[in-house]
């Protein structure tokens, strides 16, 4: 394998849940990769297998992570060409999202971090497509990457959501805030709780999220991944399998598009 080859990863297909496949990839631990998210060049071939050239698709950076590897400064840097603007992000297995609250401080264990008062989610807009493209190449690896598509408008969507959480939470702090998008883990499906929000899930297409939750990348699709992700090199079945699902061993071949 040459110097500057993507390493190998390591692809687990978890059991389909309703209408969505879903898989994590991640570096193939064996090999001594310090992030648990698929690197930059590596993470850039797996978008471009997942989306489309002409795919609209919401582009965002999860902004409690942005601390990584000096993303901030990345974003600082590049602010006036991806124009940013601030919303909030939404698990989809849990309630109505609030402030802090004495009763977490109190729960809190020792030497545990708490949670952001607001998953705030910061939406890149570059001018073109390639220019999503180019967001990857230089946040993809600290876990900070969201990006989705729907069917059907993108706009109408995000309008939708808008009218949805903003009646559904009570913080007002929140609550008046200009977006709102979905957030999901690799068992949020699994989750009673997803049930009474998979409907602001249900136009998705295709998703895309460095998960720090999974200490993957999660993908979650209505269309079969594992063939896209085949096209970037051979997937070969690891002979030891995980209890959450099947994995594959998978080197991104230098052509890869």
């Amino acid at each position: 394998m040459l110097a500057d080859s993507p390493p190998p990863l390591l692809v687990t297909e978890l059991p389909p849940v309703g209408p969505w496949f879903r898989c994590l990839i991640r570096p193939a631990r064996n090999f001594g990769v310090k992030r648990p998210f698929p690197p930059p060049s590596a993470a850039v071939a797996i978008r471009g297998a997942l989306f489309a050239d002409k795919t609209q698709t919401f582009l965002a950076l999860q902004m409690w992570r942005l601390h990584e590897d000096g993303k901030a400064d990345v974003l600082a840097r590049m602010g006036a060409s991806w124009n940013p603007g601030f919303g909030v992000g939404v698990w989809l297995d849990q309630g109505p999202p609030t402030l802090w609250t004495a009763e977490e401080f109190m729960r809190l264990p020792p030497g545990s971090a708490i949670r952001p008062p607001i998953w705030t989610v910061i939406a890149v807009n570059p001018a073109a497509q390639s220019g999503a493209v180019e967001v990857w190449r230089r946040m993809a690896g600290s876990g900070v990457l969201l990006e989705f598509s729907v069917n059907g408008s993108l706009e109408s969507y995000l309008r939708e959501n808008l009218a949805f959480f903003r009646e559904w939470i009570q913080e007002g702090a929140i609550r008046s805030q200009p977006f709102f998008v979905p957030l999901v883990r690799g068992n949020t499906f699994d989750n009673r709780a997803f049930s009474s929000l998979e409907s602001r899930f249900q136009p998705v297409e295709t998703y895309l999220r460095e998960s720090s939750e999974d200490e993957a990348l999660l993908v979650v699709s209505r269309q079969p991944i594992l063939p896209r992700i085949g096209r970037l090199g051979p997937l070969d079945r690891e002979p030891s399998q995980a209890s959450s699902g099947i994995s594959f061993r998978l080197i991104i071949e230098g052509n890869a598009r």
